[in-house]
Parts: structure tokens; C-alpha cells; sequence
């Protein structure tokens, strides 16, 4: 299986004719759920899987790099070279809690789907569509909480006392990003395949 995955590796693209690494991780994973999935004995034909065919071509090297995925851990990537660069004395370790929050409050809008809010899909439970609409009122009371905590730690922490503005920025960065990546994720995602 080894000697298959390096000649298909050197067929399609090599790291060579590559433009980045991203193009080289989307031919490695197009080799892994397609190839090797048709490898694996099928069962009878239905659209579901026919749809699965269709979506493996091989890829072009033209991936859109603005995903909710990219933004959100382009965030967290920010915020953690910040705390490797600067020591405790430059940036409280308290100032990580907007972070956090931020992140809570990612998965908090995101686990509740729009059908649930209108009610079209979820009328049992606890709360029923109140108690969705109420998680999710939750959740962006949490992320804008931590965005405008975010603002206030850059002015307050480091821009008027005249300190390093970079790390009050990458406090501010990581919540912004993950602040769009949230918005991308809930309100840019097609909802009609969800059972």
C-alpha cells in the first residue's frame, strides 16, 4: 500500500510542482477517502453514495482559503504565538479567558441549526424552539462579550499606557477571527441535507 501511495503521490503532484503544502494535503486526502474507499467491497448503489463519487475528482490546487476552519484556527494560531513571544510581565494570563469564551460561545451558535430556531424541526423537548432560540441568544451575548472585552483589554491593557500594542492586538485578532469564523459557519452553511 506504501509504494502505491508514493507512486500516486509522484503522478499527481509532487512537492516540486506544488504551489504550497495545502495543494499536497488535498491530493493526500483525495488519495485516502477516494482510492482507498474504492477498495473497500460495495454494497448496492444508492444516490447517496453516487454523490460521494461525484465529489471525488481529483483536486485542482484551487482551494479557497477564506474556510470558517482557516479563520478560526488562524485565530487561535495568533493568540498562541503571542503567548510563546511574550512573557507573563507583557501579557496577563488572564487575558486568555476572551479566548476561551469566545470559543465556548463558537460551538454554543453552532450546535443549534436554523430549522431548530424557527421551529421547523425541533418541537419536542425541554424548551422546544424557546429554549434553542435561548442557547443561541446566549451564545452571541458570550461572543460579542468576548469581543468587546478583547477591545477593552488592547485599549485599556496597552494602547493608553503607552505598552507594546502586539499582544493587546493578537488578544484582539484571535477574537475577531473566531468572531467571522462563527458568523461564516452559522450563517453560511446549507441546512437541507440535516435530519
Amino acid at each position: 500500500m506504501e509504494t502505491s501511495f508514493r507512486a500516486f503521490i509522484r503522478k499527481k503532484a509532487t512537492v516540486q510542482n506544488c504551489r504550497d503544502n495545502q495543494e499536497l494535503v488535498a491530493v493526500m486526502h483525495h488519495f485516502v477517502v477516494c482510492k482507498l474507499s474504492s477498495n473497500i467491497k460495495k454494497k448496492k448503489t444508492t444516490t447517496a453514495t453516487t454523490k460521494k463519487r461525484n465529489q471525488c475528482k481529483p483536486p485542482n490546487g484551487n482551494r479557497k482559503l477564506s474556510q470558517p476552519h482557516d479563520t478560526f484556527f488562524t485565530g487561535w494560531w495568533i493568540m498562541i504565538d503571542a503567548a510563546v513571544t511574550y512573557p507573563s510581565q507583557q501579557m496577563n494570563h488572564a487575558f486568555h479567558t476572551c479566548g476561551v469564551f469566545s470559543t465556548i460561545a463558537f460551538f454554543m451558535i453552532n450546535a443549534v441549526s436554523n430549522g431548530q430556531v424557527r421551529g421547523d424541526t425541533y418541537g419536542e423537548g425541554c424548551l422546544g424552539r424557546t429554549g434553542a432560540r435561548l442557547w443561541l441568544f446566549i451564545g452571541f451575548m458570550m461572543m460579542f462579550g468576548s469581543l468587546i472585552a478583547s477591545i477593552w483589554i488592547l485599549f485599556g491593557g496597552y494602547v493608553v499606557p503607552k505598552k507594546e500594542v502586539a499582544p493587546g492586538l493578537a488578544i484582539f485578532f484571535q477574537n475577531a477571527f473566531i468572531f467571522f469564523s462563527t458568523l461564516i459557519y452559522k450563517f453560511g452553511r446549507t441546512e437541507d441535507l440535516w435530519g
